[in-house]
């Protein structure tokens, strides 16, 4: 018969049948190694009782112990409190559904094409240069559609010109 922890360990804590019990001291008796595990095993248990006790005589500080324990004042609060969350979450909501509501519409009417009757912001192109003799081509070329080229400074101080012409 093989014996293995489990049956070892409630032979120690006396959870078999007499009948069991007495297999179990015949093979802890006659077998070397059953005894060696039969007597580890009851070390381990004694030595976990006296560590248990050693626990139990430490005290834990009074600031700790508060901030572990849970009071049942403190519970009924939180539970008013979760009572309460469907409803915040719900307000919430129908804050931004109805703020979605009204901007929506805005936002559709940008999106669309550009109403004829009113002018076209983008009708102006800006083109640079940076060098006069290409602006001069540029400038004989597109003598009624551009304005006047203005002199600007880069960021690393060159002269560049910026003209703006009317798109067709």
């Amino acid at each position: 018969m093989k014996i293995d922890n489990s049956a070892l360990i409630r032979f120690i804590n006396k959870d078999l049948s007499k009948l069991e019990r007495k297999k179990i001291q015949l093979l802890i008796n006659n077998n070397v190694k059953i005894k060696s595990k039969y007597k580890s095993l009851k070390n381990f248990q004694s030595i976990l009782k006296d560590q248990a006790k050693i626990n139990k005589k430490n005290k834990m500080p009074e600031k700790l112990l508060n901030k572990i324990s849970i009071d049942n004042e403190n519970t009924k609060n939180t539970k008013i409190k979760f009572n309460n969350l469907y409803k915040i979450a719900a307000s919430l909501l129908a804050f931004v559904a109805i703020g979605w509501l009204i901007s929506m519409p805005n936002k559709t009417f940008l999106s669309k094409n550009p109403n004829p009757y009113i002018k076209n912001s983008n009708s102006n192109k800006i083109h640079i240069f940076y060098n006069p003799v290409t602006l001069s081509d540029f400038l004989y070329e597109n003598k009624n559609n551009c304005s006047i080229p203005e002199k600007i400074l880069d960021e690393n101080n060159k002269e560049v010109y910026a003209v703006s012409c009317k798109i067709n």
